[in-house]
Formats: structure tokens, sequence, C-alpha cells
């Protein structure tokens, strides 16, 4: 008899957290370590960098998608806010994807199981998000106030990187905006080519 897969999905929020943090090798690990600890055969979903607000998430829909056929039984994330930060959106995947298809759950570094078909068990879930939804409010707020201060202290003196994913053509390098030397000839020719079609329409 084959033994069943635990599915891991992987998620880190900046490109910064993937490369350099390990984050995503990190929660790798664990996964496989669940997997082995519950038995199970170890099957990945890796998202990479990707924000859960402000970005789409390829690999979620795809792993929308397999649940939907009955690929996935068994969901493993490290915790809550790797898949969903808002209670809502959390609400919507477990009652459109997780509960209809009597997907198990498992979080954390020790694997603890969620039975999403019982009542009790989902309302310590909600609890959970919602508590999770606070903490990145206030912790989004703590963010905010902390730019504002370097951009009234530090920016007029050097160009500080605040985060998020560097424009074509820059990258981040100590926290500061630093050319791409790939990329940067590109965005010259992109500028040199507007130019030079501009003047041409005037002729």
């Amino acid at each position: 008899m084959s033994k069943e897969t635990l599915y891991c999905y992987t998620r880190v929020s900046t490109q910064e957290q993937e490369t350099d943090g390990n984050s995503l090798i990190v929660q790798e690990d664990w996964g496989k370590k669940v997997a082995d600890k519950l038995g199970m055969n170890c099957g990945s979903y890796n998202e990479g960098a990707r924000s859960s607000t402000t970005q789409i998430r390829p690999i979620l829909s795809l792993l929308e998608e397999d649940i939907r056929k009955g690929k996935v039984k068994h969901l493993w994330v490290l915790d809550q806010s790797r898949i969903f930060r808002s209670l809502v959106d959390w609400g919507i995947f477990c009652a459109d994807y997780l509960i209809p298809q009597k997907v198990t759950v498992y979080m954390g570094t020790f694997g603890e199981s969620y039975d999403l078909q019982n009542d009790d068990t989902l309302m310590i879930l909600d609890i959970v998000a919602r508590v999770k939804e606070n903490q990145n409010k206030k912790s989004a707020e703590k963010s905010r106030l902390g730019k504002l201060y370097k951009l009234e202290n530090d920016s007029p003196s050097k160009p500080i990187f605040l985060g998020g994913t560097p424009l074509f053509g820059y990258i981040s390098k100590d926290k500061l905006w630093t050319i791409n030397k790939d990329e940067s000839k590109w965005v010259k020719f992109i500028f040199e080519s507007y130019k030079s079609s501009f003047y041409s329409s005037l002729d």
C-alpha cells in the first residue's frame, strides 16, 4: 500500500527573505521532517517570494486547483499566515477548498493536525487568524513609522531602500538603492529608444 503525501506550501514575503534569510529553505526542511514524522511522502508547492496581499500567487492557484481535483488531502504550512494573513481570505479558502474536499491541515514544526470538519477546530483557527491579523496591522504600522523616520533623517544623504521588490535596473545592497549593472543597460536602451522615437515624430 502506497504512502499518502503531505503537501507543503511555502512562501516568504520579499525577495530578500528568499535569498538572504533562507526562510524558504527552513520551511521546506521542516515540511520534510513533519512528513517523515507522519510516515508520509513529501510534496511541495513553493511560492517563492510573494506578498500575500499585493501580488498574484500562481502556486496558490495551482494548489487550490489540485485540492479541488482531490489530489491534495494533507496540507502543511509552517504557520497559518504562510497561506493567508487575512481572516476573511482564510475563511473563504477553508469554505471553498479545504472543507468540501476534507483536507487535513497540519501546522508548525511538530505537525499538529487540524480537522476542519470539526466546528471547534474552525473556531480556534479563526481566533488564531484574527490574532495574527491584528499583530500584522500593528507590525505594519511600526514599519510605516520606521520608514518615515528613515526618509526624514537618512534619505537626504543616501538612497535608502525601504523594502519590497526593487525597481528594474536596481538592486538592494546593504539596504541602499544600488544600480544593477546587468539591467541598467536595458533601462538606458529603453529611454534612448523612447527619446529617439519622440524626436523622430516631431520631424
